[in-house]
């Protein structure tokens, strides 16, 4: 049955047509900020997040190798700034570095916080990375220093924007003031945050790319990968990743824990037995990717 309008709606209706509805009965309006314009939307911040977490989790190998010692490197945000938001966010002792992006002729910004800046440097140099900083900016020779690990930085970037052909070309050391000239004020920037843990030294870096390119690697990341972010709480999402870790390659090894004298190890041989400090009966473990996963 078709619904019938009563007389007081008919009036309403006419009263809005003509434009003399109160406040009341019209639609909401809300002012636009057009600052707003740009940001990253739900589905974006997902590709963003995996694939720059894939970033973290190879940068925390790749230094932690170089280093040898523990080193730790965690996503922790993404969104858009525009560059004087983010130079404005930046502590006046900080280490400031640029690099180039080929071939868009394009320049990005890496920034870490001085208290990791020295530990690594301290590092580097032979120390042990747990003193307290020097409340001082850093010396020439330091960022000589810095710049072995900053390469690695863009290294690994270089590697995560595969998909879009950009090349991540260290520059040098940058002042606030220097870097307000590689880019205009107002220009948006993709900003990346990751804490950093160097032993018990904890701060933050941040990765800030023009948003053009990064704009450029979501369309690309949408048309090469359009299923692989899939919403965590979509029902499609288990079998989703099971597929993709059938594609992946885990190094597996069986081991047991067992101690030897190191004299014995230096003096092995073939033919040689070492007799070792567990049980025949004790169980092995199986790692996958360095984790162990269960015992055998």
């Amino acid at each position: 049955m078709e619904k019938m309008l009563t007389q007081q709606e008919i009036d309403a209706m006419v009263k809005t047509a003509r434009g003399g509805a109160s406040a009341s009965t019209t639609a909401p309006f809300t002012r636009w900020d057009y600052r707003q314009a740009g940001r990253l939307g739900r589905d974006q911040m997902v590709a963003i997040s995996a694939l720059h977490e894939g970033f973290a989790r190879s940068l925390t190998h790749s230094i932690g190798a170089y280093l040898r010692t523990a080193f730790q490197v965690s996503m922790a945000s993404a969104e858009h700034l525009t560059c004087a938001e983010f130079l404005s966010g930046i502590p006046e002792l900080t280490y400031l570095a640029s690099c180039k992006l080929l071939p868009f002729n394009a320049s990005g910004l890496i920034q870490l916080d001085i208290g990791v800046a020295f530990a690594l440097i301290d590092m580097l140099l032979g120390g042990e990375g747990s003193a307290q900083p020097p409340a001082r900016d850093i010396t020439e020779i330091e960022e000589q220093v810095a710049e072995t690990v900053m390469r690695i930085v863009c290294r690994e970037l270089q590697t995560t924007w595969l998909t879009l052909g950009v090349e991540f070309q260290f520059e040098e050391r940058q002042q606030i003031g220097e870097a307000q000239q590689l880019m205009a004020v107002e220009e948006r920037m993709l900003c990346l945050g990751f804490e950093v843990a160097l032993k018990e030294r904890r701060g933050a870096m941040t990765i800030a790319i023009p948003t053009v390119i990064s704009s450029a690697l979501l369309r690309k990341i949408s048309v090469v990968r359009p299923r692989f972010y899939t919403r965590p709480d979509s029902p499609d999402f288990p079998r989703q990743w099971r597929k993709v870790l059938l594609n992946c390659r885990f190094r597996l090894e069986l081991g047991l824990a067992a101690r030897a004298l190191s004299s014995e190890l230096a003096d092995i041989r073939p033919g040689k037995v070492i007799a070792l400090s567990c049980s025949t009966s004790a169980a092995s473990t199986l790692f996958a990717m360095d984790r162990p996963i269960f015992a055998a």
